[in-house]
């Protein structure tokens, strides 16, 4: 489990938010944030974490790593070799004293350079970024972090190194008889900075940050540090016997103490702020962040502006519409060609077909996948009479097949068969939660294994692809489109072992609890919400602080009741409500969440049933109740009102007020009483009598 120095940063108002539990919202709320606001936020932000404060994570391996490999790492190996090719040549001319190369800030500058583009093209080379970071850590690995630190180090004291040769050093080179402009100079000055912008900024993409220049500024100051130890050392320039500093303009000498003050002064708070400003800026559109879940597709269609049912009288001829995949069940239109005899009927992309009936002979066609549909149709083109019913799937439920037994009457004598099936499709339609066997084609493996039409489907087992050894992974409480989608999945796999009940059978339960309550930390906690009463766990995200956590928590489970940090519990609620309770309570980390499998029953909220009278010698001060109505209600109370210790309860009546000299009044309304205990605020001997007006 990570310790707190792993958590969300609350500094930043960052990850406390990735349903996106909440990281849509987050998202929803900050992916138009102003470039002030922007700008504030990340230079607070911690350097190195990955939920930005627009609410998108970025994407560690396509940045650090990126692809394609067969384009990019020929395209690193060269940037690599140029600027090896300038540091090996600097090395070779250097006509001073070897242990002197390195007290040069263009050569701190070559080295620093070198060690980031060594790092970049490792993460390319040999896959370092192993796995994206979660949520719930919102930091890059150390190895990032170090070639993140180094490219900041490496692009700042480039651009210096850069700034400072053609401002200060080009043209006193005439007198040293150095050519101030030749491959060697113009690579080291500028060359190899050009290429260092195009390999991070470019290529991987790495974002600039506002806090990063923090790391910059330290970066300088090291550099500053070493000339005042060097200064103090009185070891002197010995490339230079003349010169007791290493460049003129950095002397520390009495002389030039306020020259070298005020260039340093200028350089760090004006120069480098300024150009990083730029940088920053500039990598704004750059950014690769990881792709948005959708947590319905659906969402796409008008189910309220759909018909509810629709019979379509064929035409011979095709149908000129296009439905959505082979496999998909049931077959949904996805468009409509423009002169499609569909639009006639009214019919729009969404739909889903229900039935078909041809006009030869009358067969109907029931449960159909899409690739079935569209075979009937191909061979019944030049019929006349076919009848093509499609319905709105939000309010009506297909036709089922006829001669499948009811849900709940069980086949009598019937056992459950386990069926170990070969790889490749295995021909069968399947309806419903649990699925039902509503189909089998002539050429599915089923076929003499006993199972049969209107059976349920139990479990599913599968291995794991190329591991043996490894412990099976059994499905329990499926529904159709689940089950369909694990199956192709694991299509190429031969050890898929389904399980097939009588139906009204008991299903299997999976092994573990049968209810969890889960402590959520701060910010999103990575969970996939339907929108129905209960929420359902649809999905169960990567990034998921709940995944280690909680490992007996998976899709399918229902939310029972949500209690936040004081104390009020909450019952019955559906998606809507809970995600935006999730959402208003991001900041705490006292959330219990409450999660039960499938078939239990929900949690009713507990019914309070206050005293018949109540009498209440109040306090002085405000009372921190809210009443309401004639005669007054006590409709809500504050965690600190002082009734709470009398026992008042919202819902009681106040019946009468007696004040400290006996004054005693009855039928008040509340602007009355409110008025009273407001004018008597101070007074010791307040009494209230409550009662319970049922």
């Amino acid at each position: 489990m990570s310790d707190d120095n792993n958590k969300p940063d609350p500094n930043i108002d960052i990850n406390n938010d990735i349903e996106k539990g909440n990281y849509e919202y987050y998202l929803e709320e900050h992916e138009h944030t102003g470039c002030w606001s922007r700008f504030c936020h990340e230079f607070c932000q911690h350097p190195f974490t990955l939920l930005e404060v627009n609410g998108y994570v970025l994407d560690v391996q396509r940045t650090f790593a990126a692809k394609p490999s067969w384009f990019i790492i020929p395209i690193k190996m060269a940037i690599t070799g140029v600027s090896m090719d300038v540091f090996c040549r600097d090395l070779l001319n250097y006509g001073g004293v070897p242990s002197f190369w390195l007290a040069y800030y263009e050569n701190w500058t070559t080295v620093l350079t070198l060690l980031y583009l060594w790092m970049s093209l490792f993460n390319s080379l040999f896959c370092l970024i192993s796995r994206q970071p979660t949520a719930y850590e919102n930091r890059a690995s150390c190895g990032i972090a170090v070639t993140w630190c180094l490219w900041v180090l490496a692009l700042s004291y480039q651009f210096l190194n850069f700034f400072n040769y053609w401002t200060l050093v080009y043209y006193d080179l005439d007198e040293t008889g150095i050519p101030a402009v030749s491959y060697f100079t113009v690579m080291k000055s500028f060359g190899i900075f050009a290429l260092l912008v195009v390999e991070g900024q470019l290529m991987n993409r790495i974002p600039m940050r506002m806090s990063h220049l923090t790391i910059s500024e330290l970066g300088l100051l090291g550099y500053v540090v070493w000339t005042l130890l060097h200064y103090a050392s009185g070891m002197g320039n010995p490339d230079q016997p003349n010169e007791d500093g290493i460049y003129w303009f950095l002397n520390w000498g009495p002389s030039t103490l306020s020259r070298t003050c005020a260039g340093i002064a200028v350089t760090m708070l004006v120069v480098l702020p300024a150009i990083w400003i730029v940088f920053y800026v500039a990598s704004w559109p750059f950014r690769r962040y990881m792709p948005i879940p959708v947590d319905d597709l659906d969402d796409e269609y008008d189910y309220e502006a759909m018909p509810e049912h629709v019979q379509c009288f064929l035409e011979p001829g095709s149908l000129m519409a296009h439905f959505d995949g082979d496999d998909n069940y049931p077959p949904r239109v996805k468009e409509l060609g423009e002169d499609s005899q569909l639009h006639a009927f009214g019919i729009v992309p969404g739909m889903v077909v229900d039935t078909l009936e041809l006009g030869n002979d009358g067969t109907t066609f029931y449960e159909m996948t899409t690739s079935d549909l569209v075979e009937h149709l191909k061979d019944s083109n030049d019929q006349d009479g076919r009848v093509l019913t499609l319905i709105n799937p939000s309010v009506r439920e297909l036709t089922p097949t006829p001669g499948i037994p009811d849900r709940g009457v069980l086949l009598e004598g019937g056992e459950p068969i386990e069926v170990t099936l070969p790889a490749g499709k295995i021909g069968v339609v399947l309806t419903d939660q649990p699925p039902v066997v509503s189909r089998i084609s002539d050429e599915s493996p089923l076929v003499g294994t006993g199972v049969e039409v209107g059976m349920w489907v139990d479990t599913l087992t599968v291995h794991n692809d190329g591991d043996d050894e490894e412990e099976p992974h059994v499905y329990y409480e499926l529904e159709a489109s689940e089950l369909t989608q694990l199956l192709k999945d694991h299509a190429e796999s031969e050890g898929r072992v389904v399980r097939f009940i009588p139906a009204g059978m008991e299903l299997s339960k999976p092994p573990g609890v049968e209810a969890l309550e889960l402590y959520l930390p701060t910010g999103s906690i990575g969970l996939v919400f339907s929108k129905a009463t209960p929420p359902e766990v649809k999905a169960i995200k990567d990034t998921s602080p709940l995944l280690d956590l909680y490992p007996d928590l998976k899709p399918g489970m229902f939310v029972d009741t949500l209690t936040l940090e004081d104390g009020t519990t909450h019952y019955h609620m559906d998606g809507k409500s809970f995600t935006q309770l999730l959402k208003d309570h991001r900041d705490s980390d006292a959330r219990v969440m409450r999660v039960i499998r499938p078939g239990m029953e929900l949690t009713d909220e507990p019914s309070i049933f206050p005293p018949e009278e109540i009498l209440a010698s109040v306090p002085p001060g405000p009372l921190m109740v809210v009443l309401d109505g004639h005669p007054p209600v006590v409709s809500m109370l504050h965690e600190e009102s002082p009734l709470h210790d009398f026992g008042v309860v919202p819902g009681m009546v106040v019946d009468t007020l007696e004040l400290d000299d006996g004054t005693k009044h009855y039928e008040l309304s509340t602007e009355e009483l409110t008025t009273l205990l407001g004018d008597h605020a101070d007074d010791e001997g307040r009494l209230l009598r409550f009662i319970d007006p049922n």
